[in-house]
């Protein structure tokens, strides 16, 4: 694991496109990265959250 800086573009859902230092077909850590630092091992977990489609209404 290393760390790069990325900027978010843009957003649709739980998708993202987002602009750095990557190469294609790299993963992207989302959640729990204030426990990360360089060469950190790491476990990929693939969709470990279920998010709904719609968020309810408040």
């Amino acid at each position: 694991m290393k760390q790069v800086t990325v900027e978010v573009l843009q957003r649709d859902g739980n998708f993202a496109l987002i602009k750095g230092d990557l190469k294609f077909d790299q993963l992207v850590v989302t959640t729990g990265i204030l426990n990360l630092s360089n060469n950190t091992k790491v476990n990929i977990v693939t969709n470990p959250i279920n998010t709904p489609d719609k968020m309810p209404k408040l």
